[in-house]
């Protein structure tokens, strides 16, 4: 690839809509849960078996606040740093919000039925190095702000029993409390989307009930899918390995690590059917994928869910000398964090 080549590269990669890209709803496929024995159980004061199970019953109440923290980087190295239509540029999304999830009932599919209703919001977005949205829902200053319009608003959802978002049944009356035209109004409204809601409740899975049973050293496994709109969809496969049972002020806390994964088999069918797949082969990607689970099995409910991705993806012009090289380089860092409030 000649360095004519490569900034031609670069310069579709600016023009495309990789730096807004995020993530595609958290649990799709996630019903894909197989039971993996590992071969040596952690040492723990409690093995199991326990049920990995959500505890929910009508009207119960819990209060959670959720963030997701999406940065994505380009980065251009060499010759084409030199030239100033290639500068580097940063894309940074932070939304947290606090939520009340009250369980209203359970319906013939067996699935719940839930409202959420947002009690808190704080949004900080860097568009192309740029500070476009600095809001902090608590602050006097920001009362007048689109995004205030959001707080008390509620929306419900049918939850699986594995924890799965099968659907999004009312977001109408949330959505139309923003009115009018202003330049962050599809930023704000992305927030009410049924993707993102998926993604925000819908993140962690949990063992199908016939196979939630498990010991210490036992595992689950589930599927997300990524999407970078030049590489296209990133499949990962989720493993949950229970780790450890610990006693806490009388309850019984399970601690699960994540280890995610890509999904070779999937990502070959993805690619196969990518239009931009030959943008996907120029690239040598290094990656982790990780989280951490707090789970109160008295109460069937989420103390602390986390998991994060790192991945970057590197172009170089293989007909460059050492002296002259030139390299494009994007980046991604998607955190995940959930945590129950008292």
């Amino acid at each position: 690839m000649s360095e004519k080549i490569l900034s031609w590269f670069a310069g579709m990669v600016i023009c495309s809509l990789l730096l807004v890209a995020g993530c595609g709803p958290g649990g799709e496929e996630a019903e894909q849960l197989k039971i993996e024995p590992e071969k040596v159980p952690a040492k723990t004061e409690i093995t199991g078996p326990v049920a990995m199970a959500f505890k929910f019953a009508p009207q119960d109440v819990t209060r959670y606040k959720v963030t997701l923290d999406e940065e994505m980087t380009l980065k251009f190295e060499g010759e084409l740093s030199k030239k100033e239509q290639f500068q580097d540029k940063r894309n940074h999304d932070v939304v947290e919000i606090t939520f009340t999830q009250q369980i209203q009932n359970i319906n013939q599919k067996g699935n719940w039925v839930a409202k959420i209703t947002i009690e808190k919001i704080k949004y900080f977005q860097v568009y192309k190095n740029n500070i476009t949205i600095d809001f902090d829902g608590t602050k006097r200053e920001d009362q007048n702000h689109p995004l205030a319009k959001l707080i008390g608003r509620s929306y419900t959802i049918e939850i699986a029993p594995t924890g799965k978002v099968a659907r999004v049944i009312d977001v109408a009356k949330a959505r139309g409390a923003i009115k009018g035209m202003f330049s962050t109004k599809e930023t704000v409204l992305k927030l009410l989307y049924p993707d993102k809601i998926k993604d925000r409740h819908g993140t962690l899975v949990l063992p199908a009930i016939d196979k939630n049973q498990l010991q210490t050293g036992e595992s689950w496994s589930g599927m997300k899918t990524f999407t970078f709109n030049i590489v296209g969809p990133q499949p990962h496969e989720k493993i949950y390995t229970l780790k450890e049972i610990k006693t806490r002020e009388g309850r019984q806390v399970a601690v699960v690590e994540m280890s995610g994964v890509p999904s070779i088999e999937l990502a070959e069918q993805l690619h196969k059917e990518q239009v931009n797949k030959d943008f996907a082969d120029i690239f040598s990607n290094t990656e982790t994928y990780s989280g951490r689970l707090e789970f109160d099995l008295t109460s069937g409910k989420v103390e602390k869910y986390s998991e994060k991705l790192e991945t970057e993806w590197v172009v170089m012009d293989p007909e460059a000398s050492f002296e002259v090289s030139s390299a494009l380089k994007m980046g991604a860092v998607l955190v995940y964090r959930l945590e129950k409030v008292d």
